[in-house]
């Protein structure tokens, strides 16, 4: 006779704490050693084993944004972020920057992701954080609109971590989506997602002969080239994806930066600095997408999935050299799916999208191995255990940042960072206290990707909000906030911002520039 049916587990409590951030990525370190410092009894839940998401997992290696895309490129991310970048290039898992912090271009200060996940474990056990590894938040507990705490599965079982504030850094808004948190995904006309990525690292390069062959591309005639331009096109689409936001063609997303030439790559490896600056992208090679294309004409290259017509993906082979313990290790090379677009919060497209991505990182290797010069021994040293994901849920905060705001580089009074991710706009902005602040859920704040921007801010080709010195400003407000609310025994929502900015200042936050010194007397009452 079959008996009642009723589940195993019991929800028991693991431990009561002041702050409790989920997500241990990005922004979460950020927010976990802020809220720590602030004072507050801090857990960290990372679902992983590693703490630095997309800077570690994902072999997202680049510690952008730090710096404004403004005249000067003056540094903006500072405080804790800064720190973090400062500890790590001590352990040897950068090179330096300009005496400051990392190098003006985005795409060039390399970092070693295992060394950064180390001193993020230093960091942690220095400021008292718990940190719970292999752990998904998976729900919440809610008193009417009020959030107590998180629901955890781990080896332990089924649990419960109570805090006074809960700080979802998710990058998904998991836990903001599981308390009711009104949100909006992707792009406003159709809910499209950013693509994600897969990259992974390929061993047994021969750099000299890769080089050589490319720049044989010179041959091609300009009437050859033109030819070349048109089938890119056609079976890679007219823009970088088959979702790619407004359409937007690659050349008006592509930022402003010098074109590198292959004399500029020879100085550079004699001189044993490739790798810093744009150096470790090299110039752009027609022979190689041409075999690429002469390759998915073979039909070794499976076309995308989930694509309103058969296109297929590109070719992202220009990054020279990995940075691994104090210097460029140029046996190797840095690739892999670059961005293929699914939806995040759909776990069978997810699941789909894993597998299809994994299966075009096999079809790379097998193309550099048979068709160019300098791969004939490569491969796989590791795949990213960690999906690179771009977007998905942003939460409808108490005030939504606009594009608007940033371009006009508009002053908000509750101002805890600024940012200067376009080369649109004419100076750095201000990042409001209200984008981290969910409406109608009290006791919970969210920093990262998921924060209440509007679409365009958030990086369709205009901004770059979602990159990692923009994660971590926020993390690092919200973590200080999140302490500050749990000491005064206050919500997030009516939390002093005063109080809050002082504090973000003496964490050595960027909040003001040389040009608002009555704003921050304002701040400190002067």
């Amino acid at each position: 006779m079959v008996g009642e049916q009723r589940w195993t587990v019991e929800l028991k409590t693991y431990k009561k704490k002041d702050v409790v951030v989920v997500g241990g990525g990005t922004a979460g370190v950020v927010a976990a050693l802020a809220a720590a410092r602030t004072g507050a009894d801090t857990i960290l839940i990372e679902k992983t084993n590693l703490l630095g998401g997309m800077m570690t997992g994902a072999l997202v290696n680049t510690p952008n944004q730090f710096r404004s895309r403004t005249a000067g490129h003056p540094l903006v991310v500072r405080g804790i972020p800064l720190e973090i970048f400062q500890r790590v290039l001590k352990a040897g898992g950068t090179h330096p920057g300009d005496g400051e912090g990392p190098v003006a271009d985005d795409h060039g200060h390399v970092t070693d992701p295992i060394i950064v996940a180390h001193v993020l474990d230093e960091m942690m056990e220095e400021a008292g954080v718990e940190v719970l590894f292999e752990t998904t938040a998976f729900d919440v507990l809610l008193a009417g609109k009020t959030v107590q705490g998180v629901a955890v599965a781990n080896k332990s079982g089924a649990q419960v971590v109570l805090g006074d504030v809960i700080v979802d850094a998710t990058g998904d808004a998991d836990i903001a989506a599981a308390a009711g948190v009104e949100f909006v995904v992707g792009r406003k006309e159709d809910s499209k997602t950013h693509g994600g990525s897969m990259l992974m690292i390929i061993g047994g390069v021969d750099l000299r002969r890769y080089i050589e062959y490319l720049k044989s591309d010179e041959n091609l005639s300009p009437e050859e080239r033109k030819q070349l331009d048109e089938e890119r096109v056609l079976y890679f689409g007219p823009g970088r994806g088959p979702h790619f936001p407004w359409e937007v063609r690659e050349e008006m997303y592509r930022s402003p930066q010098p074109v590198r030439t292959w004399e500029d790559v020879e100085r550079d490896l004699q001189e044993g600095n490739l790798g810093k600056g744009l150096h470790r992208r090299l110039p752009r090679s027609y022979r190689l997408e041409k075999e690429w294309l002469q390759y998915i004409k073979l039909g070794k290259v499976p076309p995308l999935l989930e694509s309103p017509r058969r296109i297929y993906p590109r070719p992202y082979f220009y990054w020279a050299g990995i940075f691994k313990h104090g210097q460029m290790r140029y046996e190797y090379l840095l690739t892999g799916v670059y961005e293929y677009w699914f939806n995040p919060t759909d776990a069978a497209e997810l699941n789909r999208a894993i597998m299809f991505m994994r299966k075009l990182n096999w079809t790379y290797l097998q193309f550099l191995r048979e068709r160019i010069p300098g791969f004939e021994n490569a491969y796989i040293v590791m795949e990213a255990p960690t999906i690179g994901l771009r977007e998905s849920r942003r939460i409808v905060g108490e005030y939504v940042l606009t594009a608007e705001d940033c371009l006009n580089a508009r002053k908000f009074p509750d101002v805890i960072g600024k940012l200067g991710c376009s080369y649109k706009i004419q100076k750095p902005f201000d990042v409001p206290y209200r984008i981290l602040v969910p409406r109608n859920v009290e006791n919970l704040l969210v920093a990262g990707r998921c924060v209440s921007v509007e679409d365009r801010v958030f990086g369709h080709g205009e901004f770059l909000f979602r990159d990692q010195g923009c994660c971590m400003v926020t993390g690092h407000a919200a973590g200080t906030a999140a302490a500050l609310a749990s000491r005064t025994g206050t919500t997030p929502r009516n939390l002093d911002v005063r109080m809050l900015q002082r504090r973000l200042l003496e964490q050595g936050a960027f909040l003001f520039d040389e040009e608002e010194e009555d704003r921050r007397k304002e701040v400190f009452g002067a």
